[in-house]
């Protein structure tokens, strides 16, 4: 599996894609600072063998994504059989949250994830001879109406005083790769200060359904606690994939949890379960 990360420094991205790392992949990393994994051990096992790959470069720049996809799709060194080609797109950007006491938590830019998500899948490498890379982005739980309805209440209260900016980005994300697939849940329409008008005319983006093989994760409010399940399973956390709804009662999940049902379940035995779809993750 050859798995090209973007957002992967750290939080969910780096859980995950070092997992896959540990499970054999090739990942390649697109990052502002290379330097970020200089003195990380686990990662850094990889980068001497060729499975990690640093790519330096910014999301919000159609030509540095571009790069990473063409170094990712590079064979794997370990590997004579393997031809060109890229398997995963892992996306989990998210920006660094300021507080704005009218606003709440904003990123700035604004509309971060839509635009690093545009750029990618209008870089997103196609041919006849090999299926398009099969897309798992990471997003958030409460964004539609019903899904928001569905939150406890005190997650309700807090996600509308504090995180409406974040949530509308997210959308963006959801927007984009909903188009894509043509069906991965409900067609979350962000403001145009977000996604402007015309945004799928944009060069290379693809038509509507042209890559299937889109999961939306979307996790419950999210903490820096332990992998409950390295040591209970997958039964440590409980998921929901009808629509876009919370897990009853869920209010928090830890990154690592996150991290572990990205690599371990649905990019390993639970693919066909949520290909196509969106699943709620919570305790």
């Amino acid at each position: 599996m050859k798995v090209y990360t973007i957002g992967g420094s750290r939080n969910i991205g780096y859980y995950a894609s070092l997992r896959l790392l540990r499970k054999g992949a090739v990942v390649t990393y697109l990052l502002r600072n290379t330097g970020v994994f200089d003195a990380d051990e686990s990662i850094q096992e990889y980068v001497k063998t060729g499975k990690a790959r640093l790519v330096k470069g910014d999301a919000l720049s159609k030509e540095d994504v571009r790069h990473g996809w063409e170094v990712a799709g590079q064979p794997d060194p370990t590997d004579p059989t393997d031809t060109d080609g890229v398997d995963i797109l892992l996306f989990t950007v998210g920006g660094t949250p300021s507080f704005s006491p009218l606003r709440g938590f904003v990123i700035n830019p604004p509309d971060l994830c839509t635009r690093c998500c545009l750029n990618a899948v209008s870089t997103l490498p196609r041919s006849d001879a090999r299926a398009p890379p099969r897309i798992v982005a990471v997003t958030s739980v409460g964004l539609s109406k019903p899904a928001h309805k569905s939150l406890p209440l005190p997650l309700r209260i807090m996600y509308s005083a504090l995180l409406g900016p974040a949530h509308e980005d997210k959308k963006g994300v959801e927007y984009i790769l909903t188009h894509c697939s043509g069906d991965a849940g409900p067609r979350l329409v962000p403001s145009e200060k977000i996604l402007a008008a015309g945004w799928e005319r944009t060069e290379g983006v693809p038509g509507k359904g042209e890559v299937p093989g889109v999961v939306l994760v979307r996790p419950a409010l999210l903490t820096d606690g332990e992998c409950r399940a390295d040591k209970n399973g997958p039964s440590s956390y409980r998921s929901r994939g009808d629509g876009d709804l919370a897990v009853p009662g869920g209010y928090t999940i830890s990154r690592k949890d996150v991290g572990y049902f990205v690599a371990e379940r649905l990019l390993g035995e639970d693919w066909e379960q949520w290909a196509g779809k969106g699943v709620s993750l919570a305790y």
